[in-house]
């Protein structure tokens, strides 16, 4: 499959979900003209903005939970120890970084840290790489899914 490392722009994801549709009806032997998104998803593929969050969670989740690389040990900084007392946020990551320029959210960091504390409690407690990426996917894919359903 594509991935997408960093942001682009939309008419960038346009084209590539373009080829994951087209090799969906490749796969599927559907028409050119028949509806084929929900097809996409009965088959496990996730859309390239899916696939984006996927990648990231799974190199996050690597940095945070692993911590086989000592450089990255303090990448990711809880909300909890930055504080000593008790916050509505405290079992979140923090950035904190002030950017003063729109670079600064389109980074790794930034990205990693807004899409982990997105995620449900259920699935950034999970200590197992491969239960971690097993449940993601299941995730992304119900999201993409209602996604779909909320557009019809």
């Amino acid at each position: 499959m594509i991935v997408i490392w960093g942001e682009t722009n939309v008419a960038n994801k346009k084209k590539i979900e373009k080829v994951v549709r087209s090799m969906a009806r490749l796969v599927t032997g559907k028409g050119k003209y028949d509806p084929i998104a929900y097809e996409v998803t009965d088959l496990g593929w996730l859309f390239p903005k899916a696939l984006y969050e996927y990648k990231v969670l799974c190199l996050a989740f690597k940095l945070i939970k692993c911590k086989n690389v000592s450089v990255f040990n303090d990448y990711y900084v809880s909300v909890s120890s930055t504080y000593n007392y008790p916050t509505l946020r405290s079992g979140t990551l923090s950035t904190n970084y002030p950017y003063s320029d729109n670079y600064g959210y389109a980074t790794f960091h930034f990205k990693s840290v807004q899409l982990w504390n997105k995620l449900d409690k259920q699935i950034t407690n999970i200590g197992s790489y491969h239960k971690f990426k097993k449940e993601l996917k299941n995730h992304l894919l119900k999201k993409q899914q209602s996604e779909l359903s909320i557009l019809t």
